[in-house]
């Protein structure tokens, strides 16, 4: 038997069987059994690519071939991450074994994939083309819903435009335009859904899985070659058609098929932009900043005249989601945005210049996405954000001293927002060094949704606080992740006390401020917390017995630019992960 083919069907086989055991355990929520499973796959792959890599032969193969065969295995590790997303580190270390192997030892030659299998019996030759073909697509096709494929398809135009990799927030922020889905939740519950069947992965970096998406060219041939070709091509042609690129340098034909509109590369946008964008009457999706795109990155976006963006959103009535993200040059918001009745999704990230956001505001009853993150010249939210009751995500939320309000508007308070029935996420920028006080808790435990906080300090937050006497149990019982930037060494240090009793509180993340411990050592224990992550934590001083004692069910733990935690059991990336 030719030695490839025997390595594939020996190997191949195992991986098949631990891939359907391991997905078994989770469907029924028994990933925790998994221990055994992982082990033998590592010890399958290492095996599997020892042999690759010994086989005398082998330097004969087609590279073509070899690559393809390659690229089986990481899509197969990627498979067992998204199935135990706490494993990523053993998983990213063979992935790294993988591209070793393939940058150094494949060379093309004079044996193709055709010529090992016509030497091989059928059977063989089977076992062959299912490891290169994924054995378990023909499953996950029948699992997704007819919506759920339109959500594909419309990824799949998007990940392209954007050079294959997106940010979660955009990805589920367009699909809410484009009107595939309702809200954020459903947002991501389509991505989970899609990310659990194999169609898309997300993106893992230094044994961090980050909240960006990518997709292989593979999943585009087997959907192909699934579906009819010719239905495959006219719906991915009514992608196509669907959503544009802003491009000045050709004519826009049938504009009036556009629904989605995408900047990818522009910095600039001037007064064709607007009279091309103007013709678009059925446009549902505009994202006009630089949400989502690899090529403008942090560089601010200029409108050469906020009066040609004002009137261009006048005649957009369909409008269900805008991204204005690092447009500069917007001071004020144009009254013509609070004429889009329709609109869900509101992107005013970074619009760095934005400092009144006028009453009109209110008129957005539909709005589902807000977002106000480094905004920082507005100093208060206006009271008429608090009308907004359908808000699922609210970012950059500003709670400020009374004596910070310059103009005479009403602003939002914390209170306000105890009336948001569906408000899972919440971030705030403030610059009181007393925030949170008890009245500020009183109003965060009312929100019985929420389960992702961000709080960030900014100006003199450094400053000295009194302590303040908490009542136990002030977080939202659901609250699950919590984060908190450049927090007062007092403030940070009594959050953290709270956090400890706060049942279900898994993820906590922490970033700069004066924070220099945990607690007094041995008198506050985090049971709950399974995830860490410590950034730019200069003054934090622990030794890794005491931390252990502190943080005693800790699964995973992130470390960066933390001087004095280096004698941590952390690898080179800063991570350290329970092996148990």
């Amino acid at each position: 038997m030719n030695p490839l083919i025997s390595i594939l069907i020996t190997h191949g086989r195992s991986l098949a069987s631990h891939l359907a055991e391991a997905k078994h355990k989770s469907k029924l929520g028994r990933m925790h059994e998994n221990s055994d499973v992982h082990k033998n796959v590592e010890i399958e792959i290492t095996k599997m690519l020892n042999e690759f890599d010994t086989t005398i032969f082998i330097d004969d193969v087609d590279a073509r071939t070899m690559n393809k065969v390659l690229q089986k295995v990481e899509e197969t590790l990627q498979k067992f991450t998204q199935l135990d997303d706490k494993k990523a580190s053993t998983y990213v270390k063979l992935q790294n074994q993988v591209e070793t192997l393939r940058r150094n030892k494949f060379v093309v030659g004079n044996y193709s994939a055709q010529h090992l299998l016509s030497k091989s019996s059928p059977q063989q030759a089977s076992s062959f083309c299912s490891l290169l073909d994924d054995s378990d697509f023909e499953e996950a096709y029948e699992n997704i819903s007819p919506k759920e494929l339109d959500c594909l398809l419309c990824v799949i135009k998007m990940l392209s435009s954007m050079t294959k990799e997106v940010k979660k927030k955009d990805l589920v922020n367009w699909l809410i335009g484009m009107e595939m889905i309702e809200d954020p939740l459903e947002g991501e519950q389509v991505l989970g859904k899609l990310v659990d069947e194999g169609f898309i992965d997300r993106v893992i970096e230094n044994k961090t899985i980050h909240n960006r998406f990518k997709m292989h060219q593979t999943v585009l041939d087997k959907l192909e070659r699934k579906m009819n070709t010719v239905r495959f091509r006219h719906k991915l042609l009514e992608s196509n058609l669907a959503i544009s690129i802003i491009d000045d340098r050709r004519e826009e034909t049938n504009v009036e098929k556009i629904i989605g509109l995408l900047n990818i590369n522009r910095v600039t946008l001037n007064s064709k932009t607007f009279e091309s964008i103007s013709k678009m009457k059925n446009v549902k999706l505009l994202s006009l900043g630089s949400s989502g795109s690899p090529y403008i990155g942090d560089r601010l976006i200029e409108v050469e005249r906020v009066i040609n963006l004002r009137s261009t959103l006048r005649n957009l009535s369909k409008v269900k989601c805008l991204s204005l993200e690092g447009i500069s040059r917007i001071v004020i918001l144009p009254n013509t945005i609070f004429k889009l009745k329709n609109l869900k999704v509101l992107d005013l990230k970074a619009c760095h210049d934005l400092t009144i956001i006028p009453r009109g505001i209110r008129s957005l009853s539909s709005l589902t996405y807000l977002d106000l993150t480094m905004c920082y010249m507005l100093d208060h939210t206006p009271f008429e954000v608090s009308e907004l009751r359908n808000l699922v995500v609210l970012k950059g939320f500003v709670i400020n001293d009374n004596d910070t309000y310059i103009r005479y508007d009403v602003p939002c308070v914390l209170h306000h927002l105890t009336e948001f029935r569906y408000l899972t996420k919440l971030s705030i920028r403030t610059r009181r060094v007393d925030f949170p006080n008890q009245e500020d808790f009183e109003a965060l435990r009312i929100m019985d949704e929420l389960i992702n906080l961000k709080i960030t300090w900014i100006g003199k937050s450094d400053e000295s606080s009194k302590k303040i006497k908490y009542l136990d149990n002030v977080f939202p019982k659901k609250l699950k992740k919590i984060g908190f930037e450049a927090a007062p060494a007092t403030i940070a240090s009594q959050l953290l006390e709270l956090i400890s009793k706060q049942i279900g509180m898994e993820k906590v993340y922490i970033k700069g401020g004066r924070l220099w411990d945990f607690g007094p050592s041995r008198a506050i224990k985090f049971d709950h917390v399974k995830f860490l992550r410590l950034r730019y934590l200069h003054n934090l001083h622990i030794n890794w017995s005491d931390f252990q004692s502190t943080f005693l069910n800790l699964e995973r733990l992130e470390i960066f630019e933390c001087r004095n935690l280096i004698f941590f059991p952390c690898d080179q990336n800063g991570v350290w992960e329970c092996l148990e």
